[in-house]
């Protein structure tokens, strides 16, 4: 077993300071070495039944492990990590979009994915490290923007007050250089994320349906203080970022992921109309369009999806060749 980066004797004392790397690449080696604050202590390996050793050894222990979809079974990864602790890793992924989400539905517990081709890869990792490993998982979407980028942070107290964001969304919009169609893709995403929140996020079948009554007339949902929907949005010159939080947190993220899925294999098959909703409709739209989503959820109290947009002049370079993917549960504000 090999042992690299530095490490404070109170970090030697505390197993959970450690962090294994799973990985023959010494690029990436160095990369989470930098990532990584001083006090952590890398454990890097290649062989998988060193690796087990090491979790047997240290079950809790926080895991990045990068995989490829032909070798993952054969090098027996899959197994490691069905005995591991498996909300505990943090997976690196270079198959396409269709083999990464298969792979995460294949071993329920991963929730967090980062593509090695992913732009800005050290950005993104150190993002999700930070998030998942971290002493405390930052809500809101400021992790994933530069420093200084601009922030608009407005709530939806009644449903009939979501085109007054929408406006304020547009506003922003217009000064944004981007691809034609650029814009009406965020404003749809809002939309579905605000729809989303109010419609179906409450755990009382009955306020859903009742609801979804009202939405089809078109008439005004009004929220009592305890529900109402937080929209955040901001964006530098790289991307565009928009979330929505409830104050519900009844999302499961197994059901997320098995929509995702759905539109990875299934495509615009996934989209079907009934009874002037769309099932499907929104997390499909949020696929398609998306670089990268994250969850946070905290059960019973929270929950905030957070879609991630490049800002490209070109269409044709508005999505990477796979996407990211993160879940970070109960962690505290």
């Amino acid at each position: 077993m090999s042992v690299s980066g530095p490490a404070s004797r109170s970090a030697q004392k505390q197993p959970g300071t450690q962090v294994l790397l799973i990985s023959s690449n010494g690029k990436l080696a160095e990369s989470v070495r930098q990532i990584l604050p001083a006090s952590c202590q890398l454990i890097v390996e290649a062989d998988i039944g060193r690796s087990r050793d090491c979790i047997r050894h240290t079950p809790a222990i926080p895991v990045v492990a990068e995989f490829t979809p032909g070798q993952a079974d054969g090098n027996g990864l899959s197994l490691l990590l069905h005995g591991h602790s498996s909300n505990n890793t943090v997976l690196i992924a270079n198959g396409s979009d269709q083999d990464n989400l298969g792979f995460l539905f294949e071993h329920p517990g991963l929730m967090n994915m980062v593509p090695s081709s992913f732009p800005n890869f050290d950005h993104e990792l150190k993002t999700t490290l930070v998030k998942k490993f971290g002493l405390k998982t930052k809500w809101g979407i400021s992790p994933y923007l530069k420093t200084g980028a601009q922030i608009e942070k407005l709530r939806l107290y009644s449903f009939s007050n979501h085109g007054t964001i929408l406006m304020t969304l547009n506003q922003h919009l217009s000064k944004i250089k981007a691809f034609r169609s650029f814009p009406d893709r965020i404003q749809t995403i809002a939309t579905e994320l605000m729809m989303n929140a109010v419609l179906d996020a409450p755990p009382q079948e009955n306020v859903r349906n009742h609801r979804r009554k009202l939405h089809q007339r078109n008439q005004g949902i009004k929220l009592a203080k305890t529900e109402e929907v937080h929209v955040e949005f901001g964006y530098d010159d790289e991307r565009f970022v928009i979330a929505a939080s409830d104050n519900h947190g009844m999302l499961k993220e197994a059901d997320a992921l098995q929509r995702l899925y759905r539109c990875s294999t299934l495509g615009g098959s996934q989209m079907r109309m009934t009874e002037n909703r769309g099932a499907g409709v929104g997390f499909f739209m949020m696929y398609t369009w998306c670089s990268q989503l994250a969850f946070n959820i905290m059960p019973g109290k929270r929950t905030e999806v957070i879609c991630i947009l490049p800002i490209v002049k070109r269409e044709k370079f508005a999505l990477p060749e796979a996407r990211a993917l993160n879940f970070y549960r109960g962690r505290s504000l």
